[in-house]
């Protein structure tokens, strides 16, 4: 083989040259480049919660409320939140027996127990005294009063009647049926709201309904209020 002449010596390094300079400078670039970083992305399996996105709560709170109804809360409501936006609670209500503090979920309904039985009315005392004699005679009624009906019938109107505007509480308590708690109701509604006029103005009274408003019916009068 023939030796190659000085200039293609010249021609052949210039190429090696070439060849490891840019050799060279493409590892140094793919050194320079930063690590590329892969994020996990996690799917969304749950479904957005409907009142989350309205920012409300709607709520039924009902028992012994002064103004029981469905209520648009904000999200994030408590249960003692729930109760003022009805008002609050009637007096003798055992709210107690509920965690004020506990989070409303959406659609959740929240009733007040009543501190009295279902009736809307406290227990009747119980009377004392000697029973009454069945084989003694019945009076006879003064004229053009009313004669006692017989057994099988309504039950005759008492001789003592109560006017609910001019009675002060004991002397609403002596009505069967009627106790402290309703007496004060009685006396709070006439001087806060109106006088009694009829029998079925009662029936505004918090804790009497048409059924207790038939017990104590017999019991009552109405004057001049």
């Amino acid at each position: 083989m023939e030796e190659l002449s000085k200039r293609q010596k010249q021609v052949l390094v210039l190429l090696l040259a070439g060849i490891l300079l840019g050799t060279g400078s493409l590892i140094y670039q793919h050194l320079q480049r930063d690590p590329v970083e892969i994020i996990p992305v996690s799917p969304v399996t749950e479904p957005w919660p409907e009142g989350e996105l309205r920012g409300e709560i709607i709520v039924h709170v009902s028992g012994a409320v002064v103004a029981p109804g469905v209520y648009h809360l904000p999200v994030g409501s408590r249960v003692y939140q729930a109760l003022e936006a009805a008002g609050g609670a009637l007096p003798g209500a055992q709210v107690d027996l509920l965690n004020l503090a506990a989070l409303v979920r959406d659609g959740e309904r929240i009733r007040v127990p009543a501190g009295y039985p279902a009736s809307g009315e406290p227990a009747a005392p119980a009377k004392t005294g000697a029973a009454p004699n069945p084989a003694a005679p019945t009076p006879a009624a003064p004229a053009g009063q009313e004669k006692p009906r017989a057994a099988g019938g309504s039950m005759a109107r008492p001789g003592r009647l109560v006017d609910p505007n001019t009675a002060s509480s004991s002397e609403l308590q002596t009505i069967p049926g009627i106790g402290p708690v309703l007496a004060a109701r009685i006396i709070e509604y006439r001087e806060t709201v109106a006088p009694f006029t009829r029998p079925e103005d009662l029936l505004n009274v918090p804790g009497i309904g048409v059924k207790t408003l038939e017990k104590i019916e017999k019991y009552l009068e109405f004057g001049n209020p």
